[in-house]
């Protein structure tokens, strides 16, 4: 999990099934899983500074998102 320190109400979870997204601090979640093949995910991390989200998966390589 992921708690973005610029919006703390913004968490991002992912594990086998995909990305998920909440802007309400955990309330409610929106799928962002995207073009990330659905593989399990081991690695989260927010560069605070592009706003960009990384996710390291099983086999499947690196991929990036913008938040």
């Amino acid at each position: 999990m992921v708690i973005d320190q610029a919006a703390r109400d913004r968490l991002v979870i992912a594990g086998y099934a995909g990305v998920r997204k909440s802007e309400d601090g955990g309330a409610t979640w929106t799928d962002i899983t995207g073009s990330l093949p659905v593989k399990n995910v081991f690695g989260l991390s927010l560069d605070p500074a592009t706003r960009t989200l990384f996710a390291g998966t099983d086999g499947a390589s690196l991929y990036k998102k913008a938040l």
